[in-house]
């Protein structure tokens, strides 16, 4: 199976902007979503969500391998945020326990990995071509990249 890359680094433009649209425009799934890095800011609270920024952070953060979330619940979670600083999210078919160190020696098992460091470097992995094509299609909107 092919892995599609994408890259982003010191960009011109808010890349924390790209990242949230990278992340409200993957399509429907059922598959398993883990946050295991987040500084982000953005009201939280709804029906799905019954925590604050603060306690979703403080759970990530406590967590080994971090928090298990489903589709609805993630995308929930990204409608809500103004800005990213940092993340680090994963969807797989399976039960996650590995660490970032461990899932990057692995990373062929799974179907997307966001890792946004520093707010200045964007890495995006993903076996989802369609996905990765209509990601590439919107960022030709942002001539500065």
């Amino acid at each position: 199976m092919n892995r599609y890359c994408l890259a982003l680094e010191n960009s011109k433009i808010d890349i924390s902007f790209i990242v949230i649209k990278a992340l409200k425009i993957i399509p429907h799934n059922n598959l398993n979503w883990y946050i295991l890095e987040l500084s982000a800011s953005g009201l939280l609270e709804s029906n799905i969500l019954k925590m604050n920024m603060l306690e979703l952070t403080t759970q990530i953060r406590d967590s080994e391998n971090g928090i298990k979330l489903s589709f609805e619940q993630l995308l929930e979670i990204v409608k809500r945020l103004d800005s990213i600083d940092e993340c680090f999210i994963v969807g797989c078919n399976f039960e996650n326990k590995k660490s970032i160190s461990e899932i990057y020696q692995k990373k062929n098992d799974y179907i997307y990995i966001f890792d946004y460091f520093d707010s200045t470097l964007f890495k995006l992995n993903t076996l989802n071509l369609e996905y990765m094509t209509i990601l590439l299609q919107l960022l030709k909107k942002f001539p500065m990249l």
